[in-house]
């Protein structure tokens, strides 16, 4: 097991890396490279009513449809936390959705929590392989 002060380094890197991957769904940048270079090719997601993917390919055309239809809605990330250990890492963050794209929806404001899984590589590098979104009290279906 690695020392403590570099599992928390790693916990920082991947933080960042996730913070990352939410501000590119608002910038619409979800296709950049430094995005698709850090999501494992067989990339789990489960979000609230949103349809679910078994590749990083369908995750980030789901994403990027989503975003690319509806440029109002945005998410931030409000505060997070992560761990590192023996090769997995988990990050925690609560995020702020505005700009919902439903009808007489769009002034609201909701707070999702997202929870993205890491895994370290035999080459070293951490990938993202699994992202799940609950967006808690007031959640509703899109349509």
């Amino acid at each position: 097991m690695a020392p403590r002060n570099q599992r928390k380094e790693i916990a920082q890197q991947l933080e960042r890396a996730s913070r990352k991957i939410v501000a590119a769904f608002t910038e619409h940048k979800l296709l950049d490279d430094e995005i698709t270079a850090i999501l494992h090719p067989g990339l789990m997601t489960c979000f609230d009513g949103l349809p679910s993917a078994t590749s990083a390919a369908e995750h980030v055309h789901n994403l990027d449809t989503l975003s690319m239809g509806h440029p109002n809605w945005e998410a931030h990330v409000v505060n997070g936390c992560a761990s590192a250990r023996n090769g997995y890492g988990t990050v925690w963050l609560t995020i702020n959705l505005t700009g919902l794209p439903d009808e007489g929806f769009e002034n609201m404001e909701r707070e999702a929590v997202c929870i993205m899984s890491w895994r370290k590589q035999g080459d070293g590098k951490w990938l993202l392989w699994e992202h799940r979104t609950w967006r808690g009290p007031g959640s509703f279906l899109l349509h």
